[in-house]
Order: C-alpha cells, then sequence, then structure tokens
C-alpha cells in the first residue's frame, strides 16, 4: 500500500479501537448509489477496510452499494461496499452507517493509505509525548 506507518504503529493505534484497520477523521460529502437510487451522505472517518457515514438514507446490515468521495488534493475516490452496522439516530447523534469495502482498485487503495498516514502523522505530532506510560506537558 506504500507510505506506511513505522512497524507496529498502525496495528498498535487500531487495537486501541479494537478495529482490524486504523480510522482517521475524514469528513467529507459522499454520494451513495443503490442500485438505481442516489444518497447524500456524509463522511465521518476513513480507514483501509472501510467509512462511516452519516446518512438520512434508510440502509440495512448487509446491503450493498456504491460509493464516490474527493480525498484531500482532490483525488476522486470510487468504491463497492456493504453495510456491516448501523447506528440509530438518538439524541445528539445523527443516523449513520459502517461500511466495508468490498471492491476498492488499486490506486484508490494506495490513495486511501496516503490519507490515512498523513492524518495519523499529524495527529501523532499533535499528541503531548509519553514518559514512562505517562503524558508529558500540561494536564
Amino acid at each position: 500500500w506504500g507510505n506506511e506507518l513505522p512497524a507496529g504503529e498502525d496495528s498498535v493505534i487500531a487495537a486501541r479501537e479494537h478495529r482490524k484497520y486504523l480510522r482517521v477523521p475524514h469528513e467529507v460529502p459522499v454520494q451513495l448509489r443503490l442500485g438505481s437510487r442516489r444518497a447524500p451522505a456524509e463522511a465521518r472517518n476513513l480507514g483501509r477496510g472501510g467509512i462511516f457515514l452519516h446518512t438520512q438514507a434508510a440502509l440495512a446490515v448487509g446491503e450493498q452499494l456504491s460509493l464516490e468521495w474527493t480525498l484531500p488534493g482532490g483525488r476522486v475516490v470510487a468504491a463497492k461496499g456493504v453495510v456491516v452496522w448501523t447506528q440509530p439516530q438518538s439524541l445528539g447523534t445523527p443516523p449513520g452507517v459502517g461500511i466495508e469495502f468490498s471492491e476498492l482498485t488499486a490506486p484508490h487503495q494506495k490513495l486511501i493509505a496516503r490519507c490515512v498516514v498523513t492524518r495519523t502523522r499529524q495527529t501523532l505530532r499533535r499528541e503531548p509525548k509519553r514518559r514512562n506510560g505517562r503524558r508529558t506537558g500540561s494536564s
């Protein structure tokens, strides 16, 4: 996938979230296609294996769809995916769906990986350094 994090860093961060792949914040509009139906959505986070979307579209676990969105730098990504979990609307939380990618071209895989690595490095630079398991700096 190229532009990998230092050995083990990706898996350590992903383990914090109990995920197979690391997710990073990625808030952009996404266009969904469900057969002949189209629906707008808003991405909230992105990883190599999938994306979380806020959407008003009524989607069920197992439903297959096509997605298209733009990465930083203007590159458009197209993918196919399957709904693996849903989040109903609740107080302060809009409805959403977790999508696992089922089809993604190698160039798009590399673009997503590069985006994840870049965002992760930016986040790690902003976090206070740890010394003996404790954060340094102001609390």
